[in-house]
């Protein structure tokens, strides 16, 4: 389908090439016309190639997104840390993100102290069924960056997940189109 594109371009290419040139400039209008002709089968090829690769731009896209997610994850591993917090102020709050899917959540506010003794005041976005056991609760920042703070577990290892499946699909397309050239 690809060479049928481009060999369809080159033809299209080719003659208007020989029609436009500065000494015979009035022919211009025909190449016009035949473009016009066959712009309908061009749109009709673009659309089926279009069709066939929208998949492999989602996918991409969601590869970059979740990148990004997956390095946060990583600094939260690598150099994150993980200290007692108290509880503050526990409250429920509802978001909606379509016309009738309304989510409710847990807020937790709660205040730690970093490893140089400073207070911070932070909160945390959780599922209602999170399970506290007292005013304490475990949490994990990045150092000497402020409002990174999450209770520990509340991590997004689906984003990890998703980077790992797209990467695999992303590489797996890239080898099947390298053996098509080859």
């Amino acid at each position: 389908m690809e060479m049928l594109l481009i060999n369809y371009l080159v033809s299209l290419t080719d003659t208007a090439l020989t029609y436009v040139s500065f000494a015979n400039i009035a022919h211009f209008s025909q190449v016009l016309v035949i473009f016009g002709q066959h712009l309908p089968k061009l749109t009709n090829i673009f659309m089926e190639e279009l069709k066939q690769y929208k998949w492999l731009l989602i996918v991409f896209l969601l590869f970059v997104v979740s990148a990004f997610s997956s390095c946060k994850e990583l600094k939260y591993k690598t150099s994150g840390e993980t200290v007692d917090a108290r509880i503050s102020d526990i409250y429920k709050t509802t978001s909606s993100r379509r016309r009738f899917m309304k989510s409710t959540k847990l807020k937790v506010n709660y205040v730690f102290y970093d490893e140089e003794g400073y207070p911070h005041s932070e909160s945390d976005t959780v599922a209602t069924d999170w399970p506290f056991k007292g005013k304490n609760v475990k949490v994990e920042y990045l150092v000497g960056e402020k409002g990174s703070s999450r209770l520990v577990g509340n991590s997004e290892t689906m984003m990890v997940w998703i980077f790992f499946a797209t990467f695999g699909i992303l590489a797996f397309t890239g080898f099947r189109f390298y053996r098509q050239l080859v």
